[in-house]
């Protein structure tokens, strides 16, 4: 019996958890109606949000209807050569519904929104050079979270009967905080949810007070120390300036609920299946070589749609801009010998207001003539712009002789570090000890 009883406990240590329930098809197309957004453009925005596949380019002549381009390059072509009314005609939104949390009470509902191009240009900061980001398919994205009464069920409610808690629209992604906006308890937001998209970019942010402007603490949570709103020119600083947007007025593309269509989420991936096979390669579909590498543009990224968010506090924010910092690293450094390579890992705690972020950076190192060594840094450090962070600390750097013999020699360090998307630059100086024989320290790693 005894026995029986262990193995019955130990199959149900092995269950899987209970999955949210599904929403019906009818009650997702009902709440996703309900609370679609309204998009505010700048006037000058070439491309709006579309449909993969076929119906995103102009009918060729003498065809009934649309056909695929045979490139991508072809396709934007064609796109750009069409009317305003042509392309507002093609407009198309996607979305998908998911409960939140285990209460039940909350939803999340995901607004998926596909362009032909992103012709953005990021100008210089703290390194002298402008940035060219241009690139093809851009998919962007937006979460509305939904809370229902006490005692209701999201999956039959009337969806005027929520009330959305929270906003998360898609900035720039990876190590970039987005736009997130919490709605306090009690309050109330205006529907539908206006979002200003930024031009080029498509970057968004919810415009709360309905003015056509970005305004920090208002439209967004205002703790950060990065808020990057709506940068219609592409400014890279951390701190944000009404001058970086130019205001959205009588003369703003605005498509509201019912001037898109909106689809499932199954038919976006339907119609990016459709590309992939089309155009597999070549052309402006394919990133380079180095743009793969650096990391800012995950080729994959383009053509997938990503699992369904039942936690959009993980994936949007600062916390996914700190999870970017969160990992191992591997590189080279001229620390303690002309060359030294190191492989370890790196830890970034945000902190609130002005107050610098903490990073615990700590590394094996071996050193072309086979010394080995340990160093750990608690640094303080601080955003200057997109790709440059200033930081500032030190801890025990450890040359090992052998497991039962060590030398340690507490250290400092302050300098520079320059991110090119995964890849680390620093350049720093360091108190020239006994171990480290230099006071200058150039480093290249990788974040994985």
């Amino acid at each position: 019996m005894l026995a029986l009883l262990v193995l019955a406990l130990g199959a149900g240590a092995v269950l899987p958890p209970e999955q949210p329930p599904e929403i019906p098809r009818e009650q997702e197309q009902r709440l996703a109606r309900y609370f679609a957004p309204t998009l505010v453009f700048h006037p000058d925005e070439i491309f709006l949000p579309t449909s993969p596949g076929p119906a995103t380019v102009a009918p060729t002549p003498g065809s009934p209807g649309e056909t695929l381009a045979p490139s991508i390059d072809a396709a934007i072509s064609r796109y750009e050569h069409l009317s305003r009314v042509a392309k507002v005609a093609r407009a198309m939104v996607f979305y998908r519904v998911t409960v939140l949390d285990a209460s039940r009470r909350r939803v999340v509902i995901e607004y998926f929104f596909y362009y032909l191009g992103n012709p953005y240009r990021s100008n210089s900061g703290v390194i002298p050079i402008h940035l060219n980001l241009w690139h093809p398919r851009d998919l962007e994205e937006a979460s509305i979270a939904v809370e229902f009464p006490a005692g209701s069920d999201p999956r039959v409610s009337p969806p005027e009967q929520g009330r959305v808690v929270a906003v998360y629209p898609s900035a720039h992604g990876a190590a970039m905080p987005d736009n997130v906006k919490h709605v306090a308890r009690g309050a109330a937001l205006d529907l539908p949810v206006r979002l200003i998209v930024e031009l080029g970019s498509h970057a968004m942010a919810a415009d709360v007070d309905g003015d056509g402007l970005f305004t920090p603490g208002t439209d967004a949570d205002g703790l950060r120390k990065f808020t990057w709103g709506i940068r219609d020119h592409g400014a890279p600083w951390a701190w944000y300036r009404r001058g970086y947007a130019d205001a959205r007025g009588d003369d703003a593309i605005v498509l509201g609920a019912a001037d898109y269509r909106l689809e499932p989420v199954d038919q976006l991936e339907r119609g990016l299946a459709v590309e992939r096979s089309a155009w597999p390669r070549g052309g402006a579909s394919r990133p380079s070589w180095a743009v793969r590498w650096f990391g800012e543009l995950d080729e994959g990224t383009l053509d997938t749609v990503p699992p369904p968010d039942r936690h959009p506090e993980f994936s949007h924010g600062e916390r996914a801009a700190a999870g970017r910092e969160r990992g191992f690293t591997v590189g080279a450094s001229n620390l303690l010998a002309p060359m030294s390579f190191l492989v370890g890992g790196r830890w970034l705690v945000p902190t609130p207001s002005l107050l610098p972020d903490l990073m615990v950076d700590a590394e094996a190192i071996v050193t072309t003539d086979g010394r080995r060594y340990s160093v750990v840094d608690a640094l303080a450090t601080y955003r200057l712009d997109f790709a440059t962070r200033i930081f500032v600390g030190g801890g025990p750097l450890i040359r090992w002789w052998s497991f039962s013999r060590q030398e340690v020699e507490w250290d400092w360090v302050a300098g520079v570090e320059f991110h090119l998307g995964r890849l680390r630059v620093r350049q720093g100086a360091r108190r020239m000890g006994v171990l480290n024989g230099t006071a200058f320290e150039a480093r290249v790693s990788y974040a994985f």
